[in-house]
């Protein structure tokens, strides 16, 4: 795993451990769903590249079933994918 996937993964299972701590919203917002724009500036991107950066690594992410892209536009970390981030 590139140095890039595990920051997009830190920043859907940051945004997922948020959720819960705050044990706030329902479906897929607790889930921690983030657009691919919302992911690129969670890991420092400008927003007007942020979505371009963050696609290229979530389809790599995706192929390897470490993130689910359902419903489409958005993105969550799938428990193979905190597994990954565990494992290092």
């Amino acid at each position: 795993m590139t140095d890039n996937e595990r920051e997009v993964l830190e920043a859907l299972r940051e945004r997922l451990l948020r959720l819960r701590a705050r044990r706030e919203g329902d479906g897929a917002h607790y889930r921690g769903w983030m657009t691919p724009t919302q992911i690129g500036v969670a890991c420092g991107k400008i927003h007007y590249n942020a979505s371009t950066w963050a696609c290229r690594y979530l389809k790599r992410l995706r192929d390897r079933e470490l993130v689910c892209r359902e419903p489409p536009g958005v993105c969550a970390i799938t428990e193979a994918g905190i597994a990954a981030l565990e494992e290092k």
